[in-house]
C-alpha cells in the first residue's frame, strides 16, 4: 500500500536584540538603536518593523545597513492615537536613528518587532519594548529692553532697585528670580556693589546677585569721571516646570555723569610777619587739585 504524506513546515519565532545607546536623550540629539534579527529556518526571511508613540514628534527616521544610510518608510500613520509604523530593513543586523521636531520633549514609548516571512506571509514575530525620554531645550531665551538712560554727579554711585527689574508680568507664575548679573566694560567704572556700604566688598567689573536679592545695586563710576557710561543688568528667570526654559531679560544703561567742580587747596606761608621799614614782604601762594580733569 502507497501512503502520501504532506509535511508542513513549522515557523519559528525569530530572534530579537534591541540595543539602546541613549535611553535619556539630549536635546537635538538622535536616538540611537542597535537591532539584530535572525530566523530559525533558512526558508524563512526576516522584516523589521518600529512602531512609535507621540509620533507628532517624530522629525526622521534613519537606518543604517552594512554602512549604508537611508531613511525608513513610513508605512502607517495614526493620527487618531499618534502612533505611526515604519519599515526598517529585511536585514539581520541595523542601526536605527530616530530624530524629534525642535519643540518636543517627554516621553516616546518605542516598539521594535522581528518578524518571519514564509511565502509573503507573516508566520511568526519577536517583540521589544522601550521608552525614550527627550530633555528639553534648556538654552535661556533672551529678552532685550530699551536702554534705560539716567544722570547722576560726578563721584556719586548710580543706584538701581532690584524689585524694578525682577518683575515680570509676562512670564508664568512658576518662574522665579535664578540670579542677577551687573556687567560694566570697566572702562569709566570703579565697581559694582550691593549693598553699597563700607563692610560690603565692591567688585570691579562684574557683580552676581543672588535671586532673592531685593536691595539696590550700585554702580560706581571712576572717580573725578564726566561724560557717559553704560552697564547691563541681565536677570535669570527659571522655572519648576519640566520643559520650560530659562529667560534672561537684558537692561541696559546709559548713565550722563554731570561734572562738579571741585574746591582746590589753597596754601599761604609768609616768610616773615613783621617787617622793617622800607622792605618787601614775601608770601609763599600754593593751589593744588586731586581732580585730574581740572586745572587751577
Amino acid at each position: 500500500m502507497l501512503y502520501s504524506l504532506q509535511v508542513h513546515a513549522v515557523v519559528r519565532t525569530p530572534t530579537l536584540s534591541v540595543a539602546v545607546w541613549n535611553q535619556t536623550v539630549e536635546y537635538d540629539t538622535a536616538a540611537v538603536f542597535t537591532l539584530s534579527g535572525t530566523v530559525v529556518n533558512a526558508l524563512e526571511s526576516l522584516a523589521m518593523h518600529m512602531h512609535i508613540s507621540n509620533c507628532s514628534g517624530v522629525a526622521s527616521v534613519f537606518v543604517t545597513v552594512n554602512s549604508s544610510v537611508a531613511e525608513a518608510v513610513l508605512v502607517h500613520n495614526d493620527s487618531t492615537t499618534d502612533v505611526c509604523l515604519f519599515k526598517l530593513t529585511t536585514s539581520d543586523l541595523v542601526q536605527v536613528n530616530v530624530s524629534v521636531v525642535d519643540t518636543f520633549f517627554g516621553w516616546m514609548p518605542v516598539e521594535f518587532t522581528a518578524s518571519s516571512i514564509m511565502s509573503g506571509v507573516t508566520k511568526a514575530s519577536s517583540v521589544s519594548t522601550t521608552t525614550l525620554l527627550w530633555l528639553p531645550n534648556t538654552a535661556p531665551i533672551d529678552i532685550w529692553h530699551s536702554s534705560t538712560r539716567l544722570s547722576t554727579f560726578e563721584n556719586e554711585v548710580v543706584y538701581v532697585s532690584a524689585s524694578t527689574i525682577t518683575t515680570s508680568d509676562d512670564l508664568d507664575s512658576d518662574y522665579s528670580v535664578s540670579y542677577i548679573d551687573v556687567v560694566t566694560d570697566g572702562v569709566w567704572v570703579q565697581g559694582v556693589c550691593g549693598p553699597c556700604n563700607t563692610s560690603s566688598m565692591m567688585e570691579e567689573n562684574w557683580k552676581r546677585f543672588d535671586g532673592d536679592w531685593s536691595g539696590m545695586i550700585g554702580v560706581v563710576p571712576s572717580k573725578y569721571f564726566s561724560g557717559t557710561l553704560q552697564f547691563n543688568i541681565n536677570v535669570l528667570m527659571s522655572s519648576t516646570v519640566f520643559g520650560h526654559r530659562p529667560v534672561v531679560y537684558h537692561h541696559p544703561y546709559m548713565v550722563d555723569v554731570v561734572g562738579v567742580v571741585t574746591v582746590p587747596r589753597l596754601s599761604i606761608a609768609p616768610f616773615n610777619t613783621s617787617f622793617e621799614y622800607g622792605t618787601s614782604a614775601i608770601v609763599s601762594i600754593s593751589a593744588a587739585t586731586d581732580d585730574m580733569s581740572a586745572s587751577v
